[in-house]
């Protein structure tokens, strides 16, 4: 009901670190991380295992860990290493490689920084929604709410850790059903509202507020009657605001979503603005095809604007 976010395809690639060269490494069995004023103390205890390590300086493939060294390391990382990390867990992001980046950042959770958790919270959320497994996905959403909720414990400024939450507060509600969902929307909200303000220009952060909007504003009356119950001023919305939220995320980012524009004709076809609504989902459309590898987001919000248009 209120979930919506860019979802990419999924695939593996390597986990990695920058290390000197070395003939071999064993693979590590646990990686504990805590940082303090810039530096990353990185206590390695290793097992030992068949490994080939072939290094050059370059990011390396080990065995899905992150490797430095001998059998057993003790060693600083400073914190321009961690930023390289995070740099490689958003270029595998971009290339929708979300279980790498899992392996990329699970063993780095233990007193790990805001920036880190909400990225492994991010691809688990990813990988969880591509599985055609429901207990597997129902798992992985409930530890990727984990670590978010870990990083807002960290950074309860960082609007990425805000979004992250809101999306899921819903997704994690939603396992518990429409009760729990209406219960959790106004968190969902108030994250969603907090990440909006704490960066504007955000576009994402604004259609996942429009979509907010445009959920309660699409409850059935039979679930509005249950949400009566349940508050003394159950959440309400309309079409009017939450293409007006839209409008607003293709203003501070344009055409960054094809969803975006896909619920921009949504909501002048539900104010019967016809003209409006056929405009906007031609935009999706195009958008679309002009992208070399559209997601299956994209894909969805063609084949959907593609099929309203015919109907209007």
């Amino acid at each position: 009901m209120f979930s919506a976010t860019k979802v990419r395809s999924s695939s593996l690639l390597s986990c990695a670190l920058k290390c000197k060269p070395t003939a071999s490494a064993p693979h590590f069995s646990s990686v504990k991380v805590s940082s303090s004023l810039g530096a990353v103390r990185l206590l390695v205890t290793a097992t030992a295992k068949r490994t080939a390590l072939s290094c050059t300086g370059r990011w390396l493939s080990v065995g899905g860990c992150l490797a430095l060294g001998s059998a057993a390391v003790a060693a600083t990382v400073t914190a321009e290493d961690v930023s390289s990390v995070l740099q490689e867990a958003d270029r595998l992001y971009n290339l929708g490689n979300f279980s790498a980046i899992c392996e990329l950042l699970e063993p780095l959770t233990e007193g790990a920084a805001d920036e880190v958790l909400w990225r492994l919270a991010r691809a688990k959320y990813e990988v969880a929604k591509a599985s055609a497994d429901s207990k597997r996905t129902a798992a992985l959403l409930r530890e990727a709410y984990a670590h978010v909720t870990a990083a807002l414990a960290i950074n309860d400024s960082n609007f990425a850790v805000r979004k992250w939450v809101a999306i899921l507060v819903d997704e994690v509600a939603a396992l518990e059903g429409s009760k729990a969902r209406i219960l959790q929307s106004f968190v969902m909200k108030e994250h969603m509202q907090r990440a909006c303000e704490l960066n504007p220009s955000d576009g994402t952060s604004w259609y996942l507020l429009g979509m907010w909007h445009y959920n309660v504003a699409a409850i059935p009356w039979y679930q509005r009657k249950a949400a009566a119950v349940l508050f003394a001023t159950p959440p309400a919305s309309s079409f009017k605001e939450a293409l007006g939220v839209f409008l607003h995320a293709e203003k501070v980012e344009p055409s960054f979503y094809s969803q975006n524009l896909l619920m921009i004709g949504k909501c002048y076809q539900q104010l019967q603005e016809k003209e409006k609504a056929s405009e906007y989902l031609q935009k999706a459309v195009d958008l679309v095809k002009s992208l070399p590898q559209p997601s299956r987001d994209d894909q969805s919000a063609c084949k959907e604007a593609t099929e309203l248009l015919k109907a209007l």
